[in-house]
């Protein structure tokens, strides 16, 4: 059961990594280069979505895979 919850985190973390480095992409290949000029605030702020998203995404399976293992196994049989 853990094993489907670390699949499940895995593909979680990639699809947040390929969104933000296609916005990293656009934003710093961009023709117009949206005036943003890729300062340090923008790049700070990307890899402190990347942490916290993947902090938070281990703490809810978490959270899920221990709700599982002690609520659901006290229901009787047929729920769940």
């Amino acid at each position: 059961m853990y094993i489907i919850y670390i699949i499940y985190i895995y593909i979680y973390i990639y699809y947040i990594y390929i969104y933000i480095y296609i916005l990293y992409i656009f934003i710093h290949f961009s023709p117009y280069h949206i005036h943003l000029y890729y300062n340090e605030f923008f790049s700070s702020f990307i890899i402190y979505f990347f942490f916290s998203s993947s902090i938070l995404c281990f703490f809810f399976s978490f959270l899920a895979s221990e709700l599982h293992h002690t609520f659901f196994n006290q229901l009787p049989n047929g729920w769940l």
